[in-house]
């Protein structure tokens, strides 16, 4: 159980600092990205929902903590889906 704990922490510190990366040039305007965009990160993000799933009762907070990154992911694709769609309907 160890080494699961020490191969999962090694994965999501290098996840972690890629985000936080990402995160640093959208907010330095080195992508198209509008600055608040950095907000919506799944860095951020996960840093967001971990106290609103302490604030859930029992049986909710069990879903989002299992799905805490699923949440991040699908909320900042679904914006750059969003930020982007006209640009994707005229490629079309």
């Amino acid at each position: 159980m160890k080494m699961l704990n020490i191969a999962w922490g090694a994965a999501i510190g290098v996840l972690a600092i890629g985000w936080i990366s990402f995160a640093v040039c959208i907010l330095l305007n080195k992508t198209l990205l509008p600055r608040w965009m950095a907000l919506l990160t799944p860095f951020v993000l996960t840093l967001f929902i971990i106290p609103i799933k302490g604030l859930l009762p029992l049986p909710y907070s069990g879903w989002v903590g299992g799905a805490i990154f699923n949440i991040a992911y699908l909320t900042f694709f679904s914006a750059l889906l969003f930020i982007f769609r006209k640009k994707l309907r005229n490629k079309s």
